[in-house]
């Protein structure tokens, strides 16, 4: 999914709902996900701020830009998943 595909820009959480949408409706049908169950992985300030548990990563813009995430980290090198749900779920 990108901006692309949306009128409306970040921080406006259009695009995450709109993400979150079109995974329901895959076929076959997957257990349905809530938005309180995502993490959204974002590198800039505008998706920080679009009111999701984020991650950020600090590759775009600084950590100190970034303080509004659940979790700033450098980059997602060596990053294990089942850690990360542990510390931001």
């Amino acid at each position: 999914m990108s901006a692309d595909e949306r009128t409306v820009g970040k921080p406006d959480p259009a695009i995450y709902e709109f993400t979150l949408r079109q995974m329901n409706a895959r076929t076959p049908r997957p257990p349905l996900l809530k938005a309180s169950e995502c993490l959204v992985i974002e590198d800039s300030q505008a998706g920080v701020l679009a009111g999701l548990r984020v991650l950020a990563v600090a590759t775009t813009y600084p950590a100190s830009q970034l303080v509004d995430a659940h979790l700033v980290l450098p980059s997602l090198n060596g990053i294990d998943p089942a850690d990360l749900a542990r510390r931001l779920f």
